[in-house]
């Protein structure tokens, strides 16, 4: 059996490159703006926490939807990890991480947050005979990675109601 993987591989490039053209849209014209003499420099500078405004806009997206999601199966374990894109790489509490052998998966079910940007997944399984759950941000995925990953979740649901 070869191992499965879901990752979003498009979606995260696309974020990177919207992120580089939001920075590079507001340094080259507050450079320009700055350099020069005149009454735009001046109003910049008189109500610059305004401008914090347009930059707050990509952590607060960052924040609250995009995480990196990687699943991995293969024959005996299942692997699940979501981390925040922005902060997950310095704190521990934005990244979730779920490695469970394949027979202890009971079921999953999705929810939807703010309008359908923020997709969530939640995990059932069992832990020495006692249900626990645990919830995962996929709102990276693209559509296509996430029916992959339906059907990888349906594919070991069903094989452990069948053993059962």
């Amino acid at each position: 059996m070869r191992t499965k993987l879901v990752t979003p591989k498009q979606t995260f490039r696309i974020i990177k490159a919207i992120y580089f053209l939001i920075g590079v849209g507001i340094t080259v014209p507050a450079t320009i703006i700055l350099t020069t003499d005149g009454s735009l420099k001046q109003l910049l500078l008189e109500n610059w926490p305004y401008l914090l405004l347009p930059l707050s806009i990509p952590f607060f997206y960052s924040y609250i939807g995009l995480q990196h999601f990687f699943f991995t199966d293969d024959e005996y374990v299942v692997g699940i990890q979501s981390k925040c894109v922005a902060i997950g790489e310095y704190i521990d509490r934005y990244n979730t991480r779920l490695e469970i052998p394949r027979d202890h998966f009971v079921s999953y079910h999705e929810q939807h947050y703010l309008f359908g940007m923020k997709k969530m997944m939640c995990v059932l399984f069992t832990i020495n005979g006692e249900g626990k759950r645990h919830k995962f941000n996929i709102s990276m995925l693209s559509k296509r990675e996430l029916n992959t990953l339906r059907k990888y979740l349906d594919q070991i649901v069903n094989d452990n109601k069948s053993k059962a």
